[in-house]
């Protein structure tokens, strides 16, 4: 092989590695978007299934005599905003990050609150109750415990919203 041979032979093979690498980059980046695309239609189809049994279960709790009295949370804005309210108190109440605390709202209507709360760090979580006395929610009380009959008393929580207490002398009290 010549001197230009040689030279040539080089350069063909430096052409063929580059068009190489172009294409293999962009099967990467067409892929990588059909990967994604599929992704999204995935996350769309689970938040259709959530969204429906959420739907399911808010019609089946519409049904339901017990609630009946309670006042549903209709608007996602009013629920996201209860959540921060309470969210912001058990940040307040604990010295803890807003981030870290999950609160879902589970029963309410106009002044009284039954919901969940937890904190990221912790194994479990707990059941809180919340009232709204003349301009703000306050936690009336939050465990995982029993409620005390004596500590809700004073708030005016319906039997719907806590049908049972325990008093001070450790005697269950059905409402």
């Amino acid at each position: 092989m010549t001197k230009n041979n040689q030279g040539f032979s080089n350069s063909l093979i430096a052409i063929i590695v580059a068009v190489a690498l172009v294409g293999a980059g962009v099967i990467f980046y067409y892929k990588k978007d059909a990967v994604n695309i599929l992704l999204d239609m995935e996350r769309t189809e689970e938040q259709d299934a959530i969204k429906k049994i959420i739907d399911e279960k808010i019609e089946a709790e519409n049904n339901s005599p017990i609630e009946e009295n309670l006042k549903k949370i209709s608007a996602p804005k009013e629920a996201e905003d209860l959540e921060s309210i309470f969210k912001q108190l058990f940040s307040d109440k604990y010295s803890a990050i807003m981030e870290d605390i999950n609160i879902t709202i589970s029963k309410r209507d106009a002044t009284h609150v039954w919901g969940s709360v937890r904190f990221a760090e912790a194994v479990g979580g707990g059941w809180f109750l919340g009232y709204k006395g003349e301009e703000e929610w306050i936690i009336v009380q939050d465990g995982n415990g029993t409620i005390s009959c004596e500590t809700i008393e004073p708030y005016g929580f319906s039997a719907d919203m806590v049908p049972e207490c325990v008093t001070a002398g450790g005697e269950l009290i059905t409402r």
